[in-house]
């Protein structure tokens, strides 16, 4: 159990605060010296140590008890069952609040060189933000995320970003993509070139037949007066 005197001193986790509420949570584990446990760097003790074990439950019943007491009564139903299992529920609600998908990578980068200083902010809390939003870019990487990979995403990012407004379609369609990597992102560009090409033909030569229906039916009426 966590500790009942402790009050937590920051906003339980909801729908929408995971980025600031894990750092929160963490360093409240770290606090505990339960932050290993759940990280799974320290499991049960394997041998018949009934002290070390005991030990060991207390530590992560500290843990668990913590996550759960950080938590908005909306998100408790992302850990049911796991109550008793720290290093579950820590990985449970990473993977329902960090999807680890493509498109979210890309809202992380969207939003990292969309940072700009406030009117009144300091130096040092703007490098504050910059950080927090690198943090969220490194935990929604892939495991064997490697630097070829980093290289084609930030290719394809800055493909995206250069889409005008008339594209707006297109650039929503390519979120929906399994992945968006270079070669992705340049083929579904390559199809929506000659998408556009096409109907562009399409629009003028029904342009020209709508034309060429009206220049008859004036002629037809200037015939018949």
């Amino acid at each position: 159990m966590s500790d009942p005197t402790h009050k937590i001193t920051f906003p339980r986790l909801n729908e929408k605060n995971y980025g600031s509420w894990v750092g929160d949570e963490r360093a409240e584990l770290q606090r505990l010296g339960v932050w290993h446990i759940v990280k799974g760097t320290i499991v049960a003790p394997s041998g018949n140590d009934t002290e070390e074990l005991r030990k060991w439950l207390i530590d992560s019943g500290k843990a668990a008890g913590s996550i759960y007491a950080s938590l908005d009564p909306s998100q408790k139903v992302h850990v049911k069952g796991m109550e008793e299992n720290p290093v579950s529920m820590w990985q449970a609600l990473e993977k329902i609040h960090r999807q680890k998908k493509p498109g979210a990578r890309f809202a992380a980068y969207n939003h990292l060189f969309s940072i700009q200083k406030l009117p009144e902010e300091t130096l040092t809390a703007l490098i504050g933000r910059v950080d927090d939003a690198i943090t969220l870019i490194q935990d929604l990487r892939p495991a064997a995320h490697t630097l070829t990979d980093l290289d084609g995403e930030l290719a394809s990012m800055a493909m995206i970003r250069a889409l005008p407004e008339e594209y707006q379609s297109f650039r929503s369609s390519l979120f929906l993509l399994p992945q968006l990597d270079k070669a992705t992102v340049t083929e579904a560009f390559i199809l929506e070139e000659q998408d556009r090409a096409e109907r562009a033909v399409k629009e003028l030569q029904a342009s020209l037949a709508l034309k060429a229906a009206q220049e008859a039916a004036a002629k037809a009426t200037a015939g018949a007066e």
